[in-house]
């Protein structure tokens, strides 16, 4: 089984296939994570925005510059 990371993400759009989120809030900082690898979880209330909780494969977070 996979190891996987919960991430506190901010959320900045989505697509059926694919999150579109960024950790710092800046649009430089964007990825895209697909949703078959993904869940989202609760929402949050972030500075810069909507904030969810993500679970994601840890290597999926090394492969993005996540963690």
């Amino acid at each position: 089984m996979s190891k996987s990371v919960e991430l506190q993400l901010h959320y900045v759009h989505d697509t059926p296939d694919a999150w579109l989120v960024s950790p710092t809030g800046e649009e430089k900082d964007n990825v895209w994570l697909p949703k078959k690898f993904v869940d989202r979880g609760e929402r949050r209330r972030g500075k810069q925005g909507n904030v969810y909780d993500f679970a994601l494969p840890t290597w999926l977070a090394e492969k993005e510059g996540l963690v």
